[in-house]
């Protein structure tokens, strides 16, 4: 099962796709965060470790050798501190896709907006990242609706500061965009120093939010470590 992680702005719906475009073996999931979606009336979460608590311990149940975790640009950051925390407990996924996301040891090199007022934090917004609807922008009630959950994943990323501790154990994938200029080949290959499984790294055509754009494209790379890894536990007589 892959377990998908959304990145700031997006919920659970942005892997709905998913389920239609993976092979009938792989099972697909998501994460959805308070403040999002269905969970719309509750309140954001605003740091990595907040986040983290409960996705660890709504993973207790599940076999976590039988699961990966997909996360996109800021989902990268919590799915990758989620897999430390797995790792560290002697429970490690069978694998981490990290996607759009500069490495988490890397200094932030973008510009603070979270503590900005909502007009100001808007236009930021739309300057640095994926502009936001017209009708959004030039009507309060819908500004009031869409600011507070992106306010809440900006201050998610503007907090997060990565420490040493435990690694990433688990056989890891890095995957850019050849059009990101948030997260580049190099910014995204850097993961490679908090990895101690084997790592490569992936590239795909597109830009910052490919797995919204080009999901086929995504689940491919998916599709394609999966199956290698479920082949090499079964072993060629079980293959056969």
């Amino acid at each position: 099962m892959i377990i998908g992680i959304p990145f700031a702005g997006g919920g659970a719906s942005l892997y709905a796709r998913w389920a239609s475009l993976a092979p009938p073996w792989l099972g697909v999931a998501a994460i959805q965060l308070p403040g999002r979606e269905c969970r719309l009336a509750e309140p954001a979460m605003t740091s990595v470790t907040e986040i983290v608590e409960p996705i660890v311990d709504a993973l207790t149940s599940l076999s976590t050798h039988q699961i990966a975790l997909y996360g996109h640009s800021m989902g990268a950051l919590i799915a990758y501190e989620v897999t430390r925390r797995l790792c560290a407990e002697g429970r490690p996924p069978a694998h981490l896709f990290l996607a759009a996301r500069r490495s988490a040891q890397l200094p932030r090199q973008l510009e603070d907006i979270h503590t900005l007022d909502e007009v100001a934090f808007v236009e930021a917004w739309n300057r640095i990242y994926d502009p936001l609807p017209r009708e959004i922008v030039a009507e309060p009630q819908l500004r009031s609706l869409f600011v507070p959950p992106l306010r809440a994943d900006m201050a998610v990323v503007e907090t997060y500061g990565w420490r040493p501790g435990s690694q990433v154990t688990c056989p890891t994938t890095g995957i850019y965009a050849s059009n990101d200029p948030h997260a580049t080949r190099e910014d995204v290959a850097a993961w490679r120093h908090l990895v101690e499984g084997t790592f490569d790294v992936q590239r795909v055509e597109g830009e910052h939010l490919f797995v919204k754009n080009n999901p086929s494209l995504v689940v491919d790379i998916i599709a394609r470590r999966l199956a290698t890894l479920r082949d090499a536990r079964q072993g060629p007589s079980q293959r056969a």
